[in-house]
C-alpha cells in the first residue's frame, strides 16, 4: 500500500513538473514573443521619427535660387535647355487649328525654347514643371489648349537623346503683370531656376 502511495505521490509529483514545464515554457514563449513585438515597435518608432525628422529636415531647406537672362543654357535632371524669345500676344493660332483668344483682360506669353534630352531614351516633353511668376507674386501654369492652336508647339513632343529641338510653350497671365519670370525646380535638388522674361 505504501509502494502505491509513494508510486501516485510521485506520479502526481511528475504530473505537475510536466505541467509546470509546459506552462513555463508558454510563459517563455509568451515573454519572448513580448520582447520581440517591443524591439519591432521600438524600431518603427526610430524609423518613423528619422523619417518625420528628415521630412522636416527637407521641409526646412531653403530654395537655392539661380537666376538666369534669355538666351542662357540652363541644365535640368533630364533636359538641357535655353529660352530664346518671349512675345505677348492676344491671340495664338496655327495653320491647320482655329485660332485660340487670350481670356478678357489677359494675355499669352509665348516663349521660344530649345531642347535637348540629356538622358540615354527618349520620351516626350511635358512642360508642366515649368511656372510663370509674375510682379504680385502670381503663379499659372501652362495654357492648357496650346497644341493644335500654335505652329511649332513643344508639348507632348518626343524629344530623341542629344538632338535638339525648338518650340513654343504658351501660357495665359492677367494683362496687369509688368514683369515675369519662368521658374522651374531641379529634381532631385533644392536649386531653383529662375529666367528674366520681362
Amino acid at each position: 500500500m505504501l509502494k502505491l502511495d509513494s508510486f501516485k505521490t510521485n506520479r502526481g509529483l511528475i504530473i505537475i513538473l510536466i505541467v509546470g514545464l509546459i506552462v513555463g515554457f508558454v510563459a517563455g514563449m509568451e515573454y519572448k514573443a513580448y520582447q520581440v513585438r517591443n524591439a519591432v515597435y521600438d524600431s518603427l518608432g526610430n524609423l518613423s521619427n528619422s523619417l518625420s525628422q528628415t521630412s522636416e529636415t527637407a521641409v526646412e531647406e531653403e530654395p537655392v535660387v539661380v537666376n538666369k537672362s534669355i538666351g542662357q543654357d540652363i541644365e535640368l535632371a533630364t533636359i538641357k535647355f535655353r529660352v530664346n524669345d518671349v512675345k505677348e500676344q492676344q491671340i495664338v493660332s496655327s495653320k491647320y487649328g482655329s485660332p485660340e483668344v487670350a481670356s478678357k483682360d489677359a494675355k499669352f506669353v509665348v516663349i521660344d525654347v530649345d531642347v535637348i534630352n540629356i538622358t540615354s531614351e527618349p520620351f516626350y516633353f511635358q512642360a508642366d514643371g515649368f511656372v510663370v511668376v509674375d510682379n504680385l507674386d502670381r503663379i499659372f501654369n501652362p495654357y492648357g489648349h496650346t497644341i493644335g492652336n500654335i505652329d511649332n508647339y513643344l508639348e507632348m513632343r518626343e524629344l530623341s537623346p542629344s538632338i535638339m529641338e525648338n518650340g513654343k510653350v504658351v501660357f495665359e497671365i492677367p494683362s496687369d503683370a509688368v514683369s515675369y519670370t519662368l521658374n522651374i525646380g531641379k529634381a532631385g535638388t533644392n536649386e531653383l531656376y529662375v529666367v528674366t522674361l520681362k
